[in-house]
């Protein structure tokens, strides 16, 4: 079912989401995430990859009915080949208008069975030279042996998904800013954000009005499509006799990268 909601409204268990994703104070920028923390005691998932969009497009992506598909394309693995012909390694984020319009991606990441891969693009760590760093707890940093800087970027490159529970153990790409502004301002580029999340609550009388006796509704809104599903959801083995609100947007995260 289509129905309509002003642009600015956001359900309870996604409010947050109405505040930027970067403030001017973060010394880092998320490049990807896939994590099921709690956000304002909601239980649910985080699926988030940045894409990197030509200024002459950005306002066509922000603006973007519904807003585009928060997932990394590749052809694989596999490996699957273009119906084109050949296979080729390269991933993207499908933009609005269309399969000929892809959007670069700092990002690299492909499943197998109930693992996630998370890893930064080798074109960006090997733009400064970055030296990879093992930790003990598995997580990689990059460091820039020049100056030297150290953390440069920050990986947790691998989710594990719960099949008890819907649940992902976190994955997590992050590069310091002042690195990433760089970078966007080489490649000529906007940073934008493409997620989707989604969040278990007990049932709101205010949702319980909207579905109107719906078992779920959608909304088609300026960068973002929004759906509330009435019935259970399962997180941190507590079941939800509620309702589950999910959301699939693009968001900004740097729109004019110093030069």
């Amino acid at each position: 079912m289509e129905t309509r909601l002003p642009d600015d409204f956001w359900p309870p268990s996604l409010a947050h989401l109405a505040h930027p994703f970067l403030s001017d104070l973060d010394e880092y920028v998320t490049l990807a995430e896939i994590s099921s923390d709690p956000i304002n005691s909601h239980q649910g998932n985080r699926f988030m990859f940045t894409a990197l969009v030509p200024q002459e497009k950005l306002d066509a992506v922000l603006s973007a009915t519904g807003g585009i598909e928060p997932d990394l394309k590749s052809w694989g693995p596999g490996p699957c080949v273009d119906p084109e012909g050949g296979y080729t390694g390269s991933f993207w984020i499908q933009g609005p208008g269309g399969s000929s319009n892809r959007l670069e991606t700092p990002v690299a990441s492909w499943s197998h069975h109930n693992k996630v891969v998370l890893l930064p693009d080798n074109a960006l760590l090997m733009c400064y030279g970055l030296i990879p760093r093992t930790l003990k707890d598995g997580s990689v940093s990059w460091d820039d042996p020049s100056k030297p800087i150290y953390d440069v970027v920050r990986v947790t490159p691998l989710s594990a998904h719960s099949v008890r529970a819907p649940q992902y153990s976190t994955a997590r790409i992050s590069i310091r800013r002042d690195y990433f502004e760089d970078y966007l301002s080489l490649k000529g580029c906007a940073a934008v954000a493409t997620y989707f999340e989604e969040r278990y609550s007990d049932l709101d009388r205010r949702i319980e009005l909207l579905l109107a006796g719906e078992e779920a509704v959608s909304f088609s809104l300026p960068g973002r499509r929004l759906t509330m599903q009435n019935g259970w959801g399962r997180a941190a083995d507590r079941v939800y006799d509620g309702m589950t609100t999910s959301l699939n947007a693009v968001a900004a995260l740097i729109e004019d990268a110093p030069r």
